[in-house]
């Protein structure tokens, strides 16, 4: 089969499961598959993802319909020589190239990007950047990450770790230093309730045996449960201050918003309204917030499609 050079071999790689699809570069999804995501030795993980690739596509190695193959990885990677650097999710292997066995196996260029960069890069292609040069992309799901694109451009940082604001500093309200996405991601606040729960005993948090995560978090501030409203009113307030510090440092102007939690419009209009508050003579929000078009079931499987047109140099910002 001749490969098509308008399809890429996507492949999202998250903690619990890999989803794998071809994508046309216009960013349509032919068809996908998705599997338990398994801690293993790389490159017995590999040799698995192979199979799967076999199975969506029905056809061997050598008759690939796809001109490239984009990775969204969650971990560090190195961008420049294109190596999964760390990565809780498998064990890593030294002498194990991902992208240059791919390569050699299926004959076509392969890409590996960090997933929250990826989605970014999903956002030039197909989402705010076609409307904005400058932006920053804003993941607020299991944990809390940042891409930041600047004229059209990803920004990396000198040691491709630009964006990780999950690890800045946060003062809590006892003086202990954390980092900020132990309270601000759906699994911080979910912690982060758990710990509050001995001074709201008549919280629905306390009762029931059901995982106090994001969602539930959510569930209960709608009931306006008075621990919820605790919990949230503090997550909203760090990440509105830590937005304001980034559009007083980098002017991005715009920010679009992925992951579950900031699916929640109740959450989207309470962190406008801190924006807002945060308000004084030296400063004044004026940038503008929005949630991904794009699609919170694909927007990672796009994003890795996008990386391979980006880094192949096959998107050319408006």
């Amino acid at each position: 089969m001749e490969k098509d050079s308008t399809i890429i071999l996507g492949v999202d790689v998250g903690g619990t499961k890999v989803c794998i699809g071809l994508v046309r570069s216009d960013g349509e999804v032919l068809q996908k598959l998705q599997y338990p995501m398994r801690y293993m030795a790389i490159a017995d993980w590999t040799e698995q993802l192979k199979e799967k690739i076999a199975q969506l596509t029905g056809t061997s190695s050598s008759t690939q319909p796809f001109c490239g193959i984009g990775f969204a990885f969650r971990g560090i990677v190195d961008y420049q020589s294109q190596i999964l650097r760390s990565c809780s999710l498998l064990a890593l292997d030294a002498g194990f190239n991902l992208c240059a066995e791919l390569r050699r196996y299926y004959g076509v260029p392969v890409y590996i990007e960090n997933d929250v960069k990826a989605a970014t890069i999903a956002e030039i292609q197909y989402g705010i950047g076609r409307k904005y040069p400058s932006f920053g992309c804003i993941n607020v799901g299991t944990g809390l990450g940042l891409g930041i694109v600047c004229d059209g451009v990803l920004w990396h940082g000198s040691a491709n770790c630009a964006g990780e604001i999950g690890t800045c500093p946060l003062i809590r309200r006892d003086g202990n230093l954390d980092r900020l996405e132990n309270l601000v991601s759906g699994m911080g606040i979910g912690q982060e309730a758990q710990r509050r729960l001995a001074r709201f005993p008549q919280s629905v948090l306390s009762k029931g045996d059901e995982i106090i995560d994001g969602r539930t978090v959510f569930s209960a501030l709608k009931k306006n449960d008075p621990l919820a409203k605790s919990v949230v009113d503090d997550f909203t307030y760090a990440l509105a201050l830590q937005m304001a510090n980034l559009e007083s440092t980098l002017n991005l102007g715009h920010y679009v918003f992925i992951g579950s939690v900031a699916s929640n419009s109740q959450f989207m209009s309470a962190l406008r309204t801190c924006l807002k508050k945060l308000t004084y003579p030296a400063f004044r929000w004026t940038a503008s917030l929005n949630v991904t078009d794009i699609g919170a079931a694909e927007v990672g499987l796009k994003g890795a499609a996008s990386l391979f047109l980006y880094s192949s140099g096959r998107i050319f910002h408006p």
